[in-house]
């Protein structure tokens, strides 16, 4: 079994660097990969095209949370088919956007209006689909998880992850 980590930033080239390292392990091994995940987030379109892959290449993927598991990160993590957390794990969930995005926007709506309309209904299709990977993937009830969405955050550690079906085992370290 070979492992793969992802730490830091989900951006372009932080997911295909992981892709290309997982399919490099499966060519090794026909066994499960292990996806070591440490991450503040980053981008959810990535985050979500990452997902879609392993499921559409039938990855065979274990998900390790090591740390924090935030944002868009925890789409990536949802991906394995089996999910574990080191005990000193802590995840995050949020409303959309980001202060980048907050920027971006506020220079739209001012020099460019009708790209202004499309972003917002682009990143509202995102957030969209984050949330049903979220509750198609745990035991999260939706009124659970659009109560937290509310809210600015929902930060939660790795016992109430297992509680509420983010990850089966938890790793004592």
């Amino acid at each position: 079994m070979k492992t793969v980590s992802l730490l830091g930033e989900i951006k372009p080239k932080s997911i295909e660097e992981v892709k290309k390292e997982i399919l490099e392990a499966l060519k090794e091994s026909q066994d499960e990969v292990i996806l070591f995940v440490c991450s503040p987030g980053g981008s959810g379109p990535y985050a979500i095209h990452f997902y879609e892959w392993v499921l559409m290449e039938k990855i065979p993927l274990i998900t390790v949370a090591s740390g924090e598991v935030a944002s868009a990160a925890l789409i990536v993590f949802l991906a394995g088919r089996k999910r574990k957390a080191t005990s000193h794990s802590w995840f995050c969930v949020h409303k959309g956007g980001s202060f980048k995005w907050d920027c971006l926007a506020k220079l739209l709506r001012i020099f460019a209006p009708k790209r202004y309309k499309e972003g917002i209904e682009l990143m509202a299709t995102y957030k969209q689909k984050a949330e049903e990977i979220i509750l198609s993937e745990t035991e999260v009830p939706p009124t659970k998880l659009h109560q937290a969405l509310r809210k600015s955050y929902w930060i939660f550690d790795a016992y109430e992850a297992k509680e509420w079906g983010l990850v089966e085992e938890i790793i004592e370290v």
